[in-house]
């Protein structure tokens, strides 16, 4: 699936440290660095708790990967097409996670 780059991408633009990551998600930090490099695959169960963590939508995780499948090497635009859509996702998903609404002291009156 090639989640690896994703979940440290999302991991690294909040500023966590696998260890951080891996205390929340009550799992080990080699668990963690093993799916980040792709050693390993991510259970659901993980995924469902990353993204409830990271407040993203878990399709994010598998944008792209379906079709990919499907394609089965022989259609290479589509899947370079669906690459660049799951970066796009990705890349959106840390674009709303920093604009997400901050809360503002109250102006004092003039």
């Amino acid at each position: 699936m090639n989640l690896g780059p994703t979940i440290k991408f999302l991991r690294t633009s909040r500023g966590l440290k696998q260890s951080e990551l891996a205390t929340a998600l009550e799992v080990s930090e080699n668990y963690v660095s093993l799916i980040e490099r792709e050693r390993r695959e991510p259970s659901l169960d993980f995924l469902n708790r990353l993204s409830k963590y990271l407040d993203v939508p878990i399709g994010l995780f598998f944008a792209g990967s379906a079709s990919a499948e499907i394609a089965g090497g022989r259609d290479v635009r589509l899947a370079e097409i669906e690459r660049q859509l799951h970066s796009l996702l990705v890349n959106l998903a840390a674009v709303l996670s920093d604009e997400a609404p901050k809360k503002h002291a109250p102006k004092k009156p003039s």
